[in-house]
């Protein structure tokens, strides 16, 4: 593979990526394809899967030197339509981008604020500031992110049935 051999520095990151997840106990890497990569535009692109139900996505970019880590969440359908509904909807996004700016990671709507089917955190590592102790910290700190992010998002969700069931009575 052409890349590979001619890309020593992201092929020695994305080494040190696959090491230092084995050396957690707990922890597992699933490979994506290369098709996804390309698709993606990464020159490397894998799952961390830290717990039975923590996991997140972590790329080598192609065109910039930096790691991206990043986590999806989607909402359940009804969540998602009584997001629509809630005239709290922008409080909500204004918490969870402060909240999760506090935490130092990015978060973005999918497929935007309005229309919010689910949510991506995220946080970058430039190679300039690469090292063990900073990709771990980032790779928990995602993971914590997305969990603030989805007890915001249960709060709204639930105060939204509430609201639906007091206006019933």
């Amino acid at each position: 593979d052409m890349m590979s051999s001619s890309d020593p520095k992201r092929e020695e990151i994305k080494q040190q990526i696959l090491d230092w997840i084995s050396q957690e106990k707990d922890w597992k890497v699933e490979l994506f394809d290369e098709k996804v990569q390309e698709e993606n535009n990464y020159y490397f692109y894998c799952r961390v899967i830290l717990s039975e139900n923590t996991n997140c996505n972590v790329a080598i970019e192609k065109d910039v030197e930096r790691v991206n880590v990043m986590v999806n969440a989607a909402f359940a359908k009804d969540d998602a339509s009584s997001y629509k509904l809630s005239p709290d909807r922008h409080r909500f996004w204004i918490d969870i981008r402060i909240s999760l700016a506090q935490m130092g990671v990015n978060v973005a709507a999918i497929p935007n604020v309005e229309e919010l089917a689910g949510l991506q955190v995220s946080k970058l590592i430039y190679f300039d500031g690469w090292s063990h102790d900073k990709f771990i910290e980032t790779l928990l700190k995602v993971t914590d992110g997305l969990i603030v992010a989805e007890l915001y998002f249960k709060n709204l969700a639930d105060s939204m049935r509430r609201r639906h069931r007091d206006q019933k009575q």
